[in-house]
């Protein structure tokens, strides 16, 4: 989703602002690259965010310190207003406003307006520019110049004319700060834009739409011919309709996840051969347009009829599921995704792609263009499990890699059996010294083993993401009366229990 941010450059004069669209999903790291090219900051400086005042107060920095939160770790959606604070040591203090989401869908980030002068870093602050615009206006006017300011104002804009050093302080050009946005965009999404040229998916894409072209003399004509086929009407309305054609499924002919597409009324397997298995679909308690009880992965889709809820990408693990494959299945496959060493983003988070597999794996609907492993929970602790247990690494810098012993995880018979204590090393990892009485708390809920003298003095918001993660990984489904530990999480918390000292 698109939002409006409103940045304004505190005790500016003239005032200094900039509108700007960006994703929701972006983080703050990623945000703070854009600031940079939208004043015109190098970027050389350190900065860092803050929120609130007071008790209240939080900061954010790229590498926090003590009381400190990452600042990778908070996106915009999540924030109303924030202080962006470049240099420390200087003055320059962003107040950055979300005006609300736009109804604009498309390229971010996308200048909207820019209001007052790009900044002149070494000023140190917007009071040395007020007071060198000043300076600059009466050199312009053939006023005697003020010895005091002159030589600073002539040494920091040097080979201007007292014309041009005015217009340098009072407007800035919206196209040169729209230019410095799109490469600072590039630079953002590039590694996005390479893993998408390497998904099969989007090769298959390619050549349909290259099939497609063929297919239609005349539009091969237009693209050998017209010196501007991209504003020919025959061919955008083309291309729209080769698009509109697709929209809705992927290549291989399955629903996006995250789409809620009605599925055809027949209920006969061979018409859907990727839900072949499918617990049964009918027969669920559930109110159209509304979350299904106990089940808030799933929604029942208006028109369907009431009681039918159609499978949103992979099929969702039921009771029916209680035999246990899937924690065992789903671990291993997403060891294995690491068989070929997978390339980490600039800031050492998982790429779209390897998320985008994370949540295939999990069976957690996708509904983001570029899913990021900052806005997907489960996805990022499964990583901090598969890392603690030792079974991924990073091999080289910026590479994450299956080890020797994830190797024989994937080959082993019995992996959940075989390696609880590295499962568990990895659940420690993953959710720090809380998970000793986290894991007891679920072992005794789910009925595992009675651990009456259990210690459930942890974050509540922990335990909802370790069940949400289990859950999504097959190690709990929704039973008849609740939730209940499938037979490998039965098998992987009775190996902790005894870890810890629990079981007698």
């Amino acid at each position: 989703m698109n939002v409006t941010l409103l940045m304004t450059l505190e005790d500016a004069n003239p005032e200094i602002t900039r509108t700007i669209n960006v994703d929701d999903s972006m983080d703050l790291g990623q945000l703070s690259e854009v600031i940079n090219a939208a004043f015109g900051f190098s970027g050389a400086a350190s900065h860092l965010y803050v929120t609130g005042s007071g008790e209240l107060r939080q900061v954010f920095a790229e590498v926090p310190s003590a009381g400190e939160a990452d600042e990778a770790d908070l996106t915009v959606h999540k924030f109303t207003e924030i202080t962006y604070i470049y240099d420390p040591t200087a003055n320059w203090n962003v107040h950055i406003e979300v005006l609300g989401r736009s109804q604009l869908d498309g390229p971010t980030p996308l200048l909207i307006d820019a209001s007052g002068p790009d900044i002149v870093e070494a000023t140190n602050g917007p009071a040395m520019m007020t007071r060198f615009r000043a300076e600059a206006r009466r050199i312009a006017a053939g006023l005697e110049p003020d010895m005091e300011i002159t030589p600073l104002l002539l040494s920091f804009l040097p080979v201007m004319s007292p014309e041009r050093m005015l217009q340098r302080l009072t407007v800035t050009d919206p196209v040169a700060v729209a230019t410095r946005i799109g490469f600072v965009a590039e630079e953002l999404f590039f590694d996005a834009a390479q893993e998408a040229s390497l998904d099969p998916r989007a090769l298959d894409l390619a050549n349909q739409f290259e099939e497609f072209i063929d297919s239609r003399p005349e539009l091969r004509d237009i693209l050998q011919n017209d010196p501007a086929p991209d504003r020919n009407p025959t061919l955008i309305a083309a291309v729209a309709e080769f698009f509109e054609q697709h929209a809705g499924e992927d290549v291989l002919g399955m629903p996006i996840p995250g789409l809620d597409i009605p599925f055809r009324d027949s209920r006969d397997d061979d018409d859907f051969p990727h839900l072949r298995g499918v617990p049964g679909v009918p027969g669920v308690p559930g109110v159209p347009g509304q979350q299904v009880p106990g089940a808030p992965h799933l929604t029942v889709i208006p028109g369907m009829g009431e009681g039918e809820i159609p499978p949103i990408g992979a099929p969702h693990r039921m009771a029916d599921d209680e035999e246990g494959d899937f924690l065992a299945s789903v671990l291993t496959t997403a060891v294995e995704e690491f068989r070929v060493p997978a390339k980490l983003t600039s800031k050492g988070y998982l790429t779209s792609v390897t998320v985008e597999n994370f949540l295939r794996y999990l069976d957690i609907p996708n509904i983001w263009s570029r899913p990021r492993e900052t806005t997907e929970p489960s996805v990022h602790l499964l990583r901090k499990v598969l890392e603690g247990a030792g079974f991924i690494e990073e091999s080289k810098p910026g590479y994450l890699s299956m080890t020797y012993t994830g190797g024989k995880f994937v080959r082993s018979a019995d992996p959940v059996g075989e390696f609880a204590g590295e499962l568990c090393a990895g659940f420690e990892r993953a959710f720090g010294m809380d998970w000793r009485s986290m894991s007891a708390c679920m072992a005794d809920s789910l009925g595992v083993m009675e651990v009456p003298e259990h210690n459930h003095d942890f974050p509540t918001a922990a335990m909802e993401d370790a069940i949400s993660l289990l859950f999504s990984a097959g190690g709990i489904y929704e039973g008849p009366t609740g939730l209940e530990a499938t037979r490998d999480g039965r098998r992987l918390l009775e190996a902790m229990m005894r870890r810890y000292h629990f079981a007698r």
